[in-house]
C-alpha cells in the first residue's frame, strides 16, 4: 500500500486542481468546477478524488514522486441524442485541454503531468433522464 501525502498536502492540490480547471477554455459558458458535489437535477461540472494523493516513490536524497487521480463529471440535462454526444465532447475536449495545458503550479513541484486514463463516458442515468458522464485523469509530479 503506497503512504498517503498528509492531509495539508493533500488539500493544497485539491485546491490548485480546482483553481487550474476553472482556467479551462472548453468549460461551457456560466459553469465553473466545484469539488466533489453536482447540483441536484441540474447541469453542473465537478472533479472528485478518485484515489488520495499518494507517494509512488521517495528518492534517497528525499525528494519523491506523487500522484493524484480524479474524476471529472459533467451533469447534464439531455433531451437527445445530439444533447448526449454533445456532452461527451464536451468532457473530451476538457479532458484534451488537460492533458496540453499547463498543469496545476504545486508548491515545490517540478515535471508535472496530467495523464487522461480513461474517455468521456456515461457514469449514471437517473429517473429524471439526468445524465453524469465522467472521464479519469492523473496528475503526477516530483519535488526535488
Amino acid at each position: 500500500m503506497s503512504e498517503l501525502l498528509s492531509a495539508a498536502s493533500a488539500a493544497s492540490v485539491w485546491r490548485a486542481v480546482k483553481a487550474w480547471l476553472n482556467t479551462c477554455p472548453e468549460i461551457p459558458e456560466g459553469m465553473s468546477v466545484t469539488f466533489e458535489a453536482l447540483p441536484v437535477n441540474d447541469v453542473g461540472l465537478c472533479f472528485s478524488t478518485e484515489q488520495a494523493a499518494f507517494y509512488a516513490a521517495r528518492y534517497i536524497g528525499g525528494g519523491y514522486r506523487a500522484e493524484y487521480r480524479f474524476r471529472i463529471v459533467y451533469r447534464v440535462l439531455p433531451s437527445s441524442d445530439d444533447d448526449q454526444m454533445e456532452a461527451v465532447e464536451t468532457l473530451t475536449a476538457i479532458c484534451a485541454w488537460c492533458e496540453t495545458a499547463a498543469p496545476p503550479e504545486l508548491e515545490d513541484a517540478v515535471n508535472e503531468k496530467i495523464t487522461r486514463t480513461s474517455d468521456a463516458a456515461v457514469l449514471t442515468v437517473y429517473e429524471d433522464n439526468c445524465t453524469d458522464y465522467g472521464a479519469s485523469l492523473t496528475l503526477t509530479w516530483e519535488v526535488f
